[in-house]
């Protein structure tokens, strides 16, 4: 069964999260590294843990990207 092709908007919009997931994973290593000195962050935002959260949902935010490339390689 074929299945519809992703539209561009589409394909523009995962692309889009995919690279600000890599920007969010980047800051939170980067957040951890800096052991909470210097945050990039101000107090007001930061919590504890915050690092870690940055981190995972910036993983999270790359998912889209595999599937939209596991998708491509599924209709060749």
């Amino acid at each position: 069964m074929a299945r519809p092709m992703v539209g561009f908007g589409t394909r523009l919009l995962l692309v889009v999260i995919s690279i600000l997931g890599i920007i969010v994973a980047m800051t939170g290593i980067l957040e951890l590294l800096a052991g909470g000195m210097g945050s990039f962050y101000p107090p007001a935002l930061r919590f504890p843990g915050h690092g870690v959260v940055l981190t995972v949902a910036g993983y999270l935010m790359m998912v889209p990207m595999g599937w939209l490339y596991w998708r491509d390689a599924q209709s060749d």
